[in-house]
């Protein structure tokens, strides 16, 4: 009777452990880990809700506070299963996935604008995308250039607590940097007060500051830009719906990004997220 008693007991000290493995493999199989840019945070948790209700067995996390870099980043070291991208695979990251011979899905979830902003003194309404892009690189530095007046332009712009626009303005439609001489702020709302204040100022904000915010609504001293693709192109004035129908210009890409190696899940959650797409709120 005792050795039964011993048997049994070590069966289950062999059990138990197998079980929990099993439950944990199967919780992991059902977990996906989102990280990446901080814009894109917002609409993907409300799909997260949404895929939920379809599939209430799966758990996922997404992190706010991100980086498009590190959330690449995340995705090739095995951290994280999907990344938010509002711009291009940087460089270091692309370089460094094909170094562990990883291959990186990059699936087009939608599309957000970039509006550009000046002094409402300066009376110019339109602008092209080639001369944003001279303008801000500093290669036109006075407004007569453009069709103004005879002022200097100071260039105002970003620093890293945005860094996804400031990665997609300098590496996807500039292909340079901003010039040297431009004045760095941090947020969004600081930028459209020293547009605002400082004659002879240009800048930009994302769409949802001209649709939604009242900083540039209800700030008399901002012009907002319409753009065209060129000279001989009717400009667009900046709007969700121009966004949506892809007439403005100025176009800026959210990406989902996952690794050949994600689970099936991921995969799902992945082609739900593209299906739903960017949304007309955002």
């Amino acid at each position: 009777m005792k050795k039964l008693i011993v048997f049994l007991a070590i069966t289950v000290l062999l059990i138990v452990p197998s079980v929990s493995l099993l439950a944990q493999t199967q919780g992991q199989e059902n977990f996906i880990r989102v990280t990446g840019a901080n814009s894109m945070s917002s609409r993907v948790k409300d799909l997260v809700d949404l895929f939920k209700k379809a599939d209430p067995s799966v758990t996922i996390e997404v992190v706010t506070g991100g980086f498009v870099d590190s959330g690449i980043l995340a995705v090739i070291n095995g951290e994280a299963d999907l990344a938010m991208a509002s711009c291009t695979i940087p460089e270091k990251e692309d370089n460094l996935a094909v170094t562990k011979g990883l291959k990186l899905f990059v699936r087009p979830m939608g599309f957000g604008g970039i509006a550009i902003i000046a002094n409402s003194s300066e009376g110019v309404q339109n602008l092209t995308l080639d001369e944003i892009k001279n303008i801000f690189t500093g290669q036109i530095t006075n407004w007569k250039q453009v069709g103004g007046s005879d002022k200097p332009i100071k260039v105002i712009r970003t620093g890293d607590n945005h860094p996804g626009t400031l990665f997609f303005l300098q590496n996807d439609f500039m292909h340079a940097p901003f010039t040297s001489q431009a004045t760095v702020v941090s947020t969004f709302p600081e930028l459209v007060a020293s547009v605002a204040g400082t004659i002879g100022s240009i800048g930009y904000v994302r769409i949802r500051e001209i649709t939604e915010s009242p900083i540039v609504k209800n700030n008399p001293g901002v012009q907002v830009i319409s753009v065209g693709r060129a000279k001989a192109t009717l400009p667009v004035y900046p709007s969700r719906e121009a966004v949506a129908d892809r007439t403005y210009p100025l176009l800026r890409p959210y990406y989902i990004v996952y690794s050949e190696k994600a689970k099936k899940v991921v995969v799902g959650f992945a082609d739900f997220l593209v299906s739903q797409g960017w949304g007309p709120s955002w």
